[in-house]
């Protein structure tokens, strides 16, 4: 679906707003009574969470993110899937899988009362994922935006083979203040590695 089909399907809830993201990729921005959000439906990422109490994001976005189709947004909560980290068969195919570079679909936006917001984006096979792994396959991640952030991923194996996956919801934390011991501790670690 394009922005506009989207707008027209889900423009009963006034707590959530379609947008063209950078890179021209297509957003969710959420804002209820409780917090607001941005999601990208490409990789299904949650961006953006902050408490409507808080004046400070929870999620971190690194300011030499990509936004373009191919690459993976760094930061936020990427979707690590069908495998976390380097590739289990060493085929040469992306770290972390390719959910965090594919298009999520819009299912179902509800809203709990004003205070919450609950957003389903659904990943399902295609041709182009059968290239990079083999099996037919249903992904479903439901979002909360509410007083806390939840996210719940749910795998269902729609091929007539078992698979075996590794995931991860790969959250990147805003942090404000490293300790001094914390940064010396990283920098020995660093220099440990390089010698």
């Amino acid at each position: 679906m394009n922005l506009d089909e989207l707008k027209a399907k889900f423009s009963d809830n006034n707590q959530i707003r379609f947008l063209q993201g950078k890179g021209n990729l297509p957003m969710i921005a959420v804002n209820n009574q409780s917090a607001k959000a941005l999601i990208s439906l490409y990789g299904g990422q949650v961006l953006s969470y902050q408490a409507q109490s808080s004046n400070t994001d929870l999620l971190f976005v690194s300011d030499a993110a990509y936004y373009q189709e191919g690459k993976a947004i760094k930061g936020g909560i990427p979707i690590c899937w069908p495998w976390f980290g380097q590739d289990p068969l060493n085929q040469g195919r992306t770290a972390h899988g390719f959910a965090r570079n594919m298009m999520w679909e819009v299912l179902e936006i509800s809203s709990n009362n004003e205070l919450s917001t609950t957003i389903i984006l659904a990943l399902k096979d295609t041709l182009e994922t059968q290239k990079i792994w083999p099996y037919a396959f249903n992904l479903k991640l439901t979002i909360t935006i509410a007083e806390t952030l939840k996210l719940e991923l749910e795998t269902l194996n729609k091929s007539s083979d078992e698979f075996t996956i590794t995931q991860a919801l790969h959250s990147y934390f805003a942090v404000t203040h490293i300790p001094s011991k914390l940064r010396t501790l990283a920098r020995l670690v660093m220099s440990q590695s390089e010698t």
